[in-house]
């Protein structure tokens, strides 16, 4: 399985790490360490199989020209079925519309026409825990609640993974491409 996913400003990174490494240091969620290679992002789209090589150079030419996008993180979020953990950033037009354009240039990789990561199903978050007893979900959404304030950031980078499992766990999610983006976009 891949993954298209952005990423932040290194301060940002870094935060949001912070946050993962004080969660863990509470035996609140391990999320963390439970991936080799796991970084702070959002994913912008999922993909069962790939024709890696062209898919690369399809991605390197699509983001050549693009801009490093601000993002707000302003909200704490949960999907209540797996017990996680987000933060939720303002879903400008301009962030909108970045993923659909992403999306109508990448549509012939769709291998999942139900994929929660396509225009109109995509809930944008950077997740912070997830699959949490009880005890500890309440535990994380009350320290994210209390400790996290309001962050501006920006994505920075845009990456390709490779997700690896080990059955049904995934392991490792080492990127195997990555694009650094350029100027600030400005919305209008």
């Amino acid at each position: 399985m891949y993954g298209v996913i952005a990423l932040f400003d290194e301060r940002t990174e870094k935060q949001i790490q912070r946050l993962w490494d004080e969660l863990y240091d509470r035996n609140l969620s391990h999320y963390s360490k439970t991936v080799e290679d796991r970084r702070p992002h959002i994913t912008l789209a999922a993909y069962q199989n790939l024709k890696k090589a062209s898919f690369i150079r399809q991605m390197d030419e699509f983001f050549n020209a693009t801009d490093r996008m601000p993002v707000m993180f302003g909200a704490l979020g949960t999907f209540l079925q797996s017990k996680t953990v987000f933060l939720s950033p303002t879903p400008t037009k301009a962030l909108l519309d970045w993923h659909h354009r992403y999306h109508e240039r990448f549509k012939r990789y769709n291998d999942n026409p139900s994929s929660l990561y396509l225009p109109g199903k995509w809930i944008l978050h950077c997740t912070i825990a997830s699959h949490l007893t009880e005890e500890q979900f309440r535990g994380t959404f009350e320290y994210c609640a209390e400790h996290f304030q309001t962050l501006h950031a920006y994505i920075e980078e845009v990456a390709l993974i490779e997700l690896e499992y080990d059955g049904d766990r995934c392991v490792r999610a080492p990127i195997l491409f990555s694009k650094r983006l350029g100027n600030v976009h400005h919305a209008s």
